[in-house]
């Protein structure tokens, strides 16, 4: 990471920021290769530290809602299910889909108590408002490779009182990529409940 100054224009402090700040998009670029600071790499990262700080208030004010699509069985046209799509409602930005919030919840570890709030919402609102239906959540591959999935769900399951042959968990293909052993032990569990 690099970065340029004339005379006493700059603070050490403030060199050795702009200089970590290039350093790491230079790993992030696949590393053995160099970056020179720019305003453009403060204001990302300026973004990404507020975008945390919403997201971790979000959390805690609520702000997050979920919107069901049907799940239809071709054969009979009937609704069988539902598959649960979290949106955030930023007072600031408006709604902000998925794709813009989770990656950082992964990032910083938000993505637990993320998914907690999804799977219990979820699962309360189909015991409630969808009788003999099932719901579905997509579960990241990040989560599915903490030790405690299985307990999560299954203490959430047991708080909400929704049957448990009532919720599927959509996982990617990718989720037994890093760790094959944890994640069949993690399925079996699921699936024993």
């Amino acid at each position: 990471g690099i970065t340029l100054f004339y005379a006493s224009q700059e603070s050490s402090d403030e060199l050795m920021k702009r200089a970590d700040i290039a350093m790491y998009q230079a790993k992030a670029a696949g590393r053995n290769t160099l970056r020179f600071f720019d305003d453009r790499m403060q204001s990302a990262v300026s973004a990404r530290v507020k975008m945390e700080h919403d997201l971790r208030l979000g959390l805690q004010l609520n702000q997050f809602i979920l919107h069901y699509q049907p799940q239809v069985d071709g054969a009979t046209d009937e609704i069988v299910g539902f598959e649960s799509l979290l949106r955030w409602d930023h007072p600031e930005l408006g709604r902000i889909p998925p794709d813009r919030f989770i990656p950082l919840a992964e990032e910083t570890g938000l993505i637990i108590s993320l998914s907690n709030w999804v799977i219990r919402k979820a699962c309360a609102e189909t015991k409630d408002k969808l009788p003999g239906l099932s719901v579905s959540v997509n579960i990241s591959a990040i989560e599915f490779q903490a030790s405690d999935l299985a307990e999560r769900i299954k203490e959430i399951l047991h708080e909400t009182g929704l049957e448990p042959d009532r919720l599927e968990i959509e996982v990617t293909e990718n989720v037994t990529l890093s760790d094959p052993e944890k994640t069949l032990q993690t399925m079996k569990a699921l699936k024993k409940m």
